[in-house]
């Protein structure tokens, strides 16, 4: 490709957007010998539109004052068969020279990939030094209810976290789950087990938490629909590719509320999933006390245990 600077002759005192994008195409199409000149005259006004929305786009990421680390590119690309090519905005880096490798303290001006909030941006030579001085940290917002459920003086010990279960039990709070992504949502309570499951059936899980209420909101906007659906169909057949049935046998109903229940996944209005809580387990599931008895005598066990261990 031809580097050759060429000049562009105009009557205006300042050339607007539109116009240099059009020379800078123009000039690229000039030079280049790989896209045809019926490809050229097809993707111009789209290149030239794109270049001008993704001026739009920066700027306004620039201008942010949000303290987030929220980053938006200042190029995308354009491919065409077996060629793909860059078309981006020049922002050049702020960041000043180390004067060890240039003889001038000046500023760095090599192009930089992508733009944050508050005029941010650097190149690949100072991201190393922009990551460590410029990017926020812990700059999301602490939940003021999950604080005033978990006291000040919270030990990160076992027998803690087994207290903070019991009394979220308790209080039956419903959690509500929710996926964007997937536009699924359901919800997740925590249930205790009652004293003949544990000492007729042996089960030695404290808790299960139980998911149901399944919901499935898609957006109004058709397009976005469309790529809604694609998403959940490709997570349905994922979880369904994992049945092992045999080859004379099709799949029933059963079948796939049997594979969504191993891998704790909904699909179903009707659906529910419980799934125990593995790390909280009854030493002796088999003693005929009172559950609220064999529940303390576990935390006291457990805590106990665990301050003969520390000393």
């Amino acid at each position: 490709m031809n580097t050759k600077p060429i000049s562009y002759n105009n009557t205006s005192s300042f050339s607007n957007n539109k116009y240099q994008i059009s020379c800078m195409l123009t000039h690229f199409f000039s030079s280049q010998r790989v896209l045809l000149r019926r490809v050229q005259d097809k993707y111009f006004n789209f290149l030239r539109n794109k270049l001008l929305d993704r001026i739009k786009i920066i700027k306004s990421r620039a201008i942010s004052t949000a303290n987030r680390n929220y980053s938006t590119m200042t190029f995308f690309n354009f491919t065409y068969k077996k060629r793909r090519f860059y078309f981006g905005i020049y922002i050049p880096c702020p960041h000043v020279n180390d004067p060890e490798h240039f003889h001038k303290d000046t500023q760095c001006g090599i192009p930089t990939p992508f733009v944050m909030s508050q005029h941010r941006c650097a190149c690949v030579t100072h991201q190393h030094i922009f990551a460590r001085t410029q990017c926020f940290n812990n700059i999301k917002q602490k939940n003021v209810q999950n604080l005033a459920i978990i006291s000040k003086d919270f030990v990160n010990i076992k027998a803690s976290h087994a207290n903070l279960l019991y009394y979220r039990w308790l209080d039956g709070k419903t959690k509500r789950i929710t996926s964007r992504r997937l536009v699924i949502s359901y919800d997740s309570n925590i249930h205790a087990r009652d004293s003949l499951s544990i000492t007729k059936r042996g089960n030695r899980h404290m808790y299960l938490i139980s998911l149901s209420n399944f919901k499935y909101d898609l957006s109004p906007n058709l397009r976005i629909q469309k790529q809604q659906e694609i998403l959940f169909k490709r997570t349905c057949r994922r979880v369904f590719n994992k049945m092992r049935l045999p080859s004379n046998r099709k799949a029933k109903n059963q079948d796939y509320l049997a594979i969504a229940r191993k891998y704790r996944f909904l699909f179903l209005k009707s659906q529910y999933v419980k799934v125990p809580v593995r790390h909280l387990l009854y030493k002796h599931p088999h003693m005929t006390l009172p559950l609220t008895t064999i529940r303390s005598w576990f935390l006291f066990s457990l805590w106990t245990q665990i301050t003969r261990n520390k000393s």
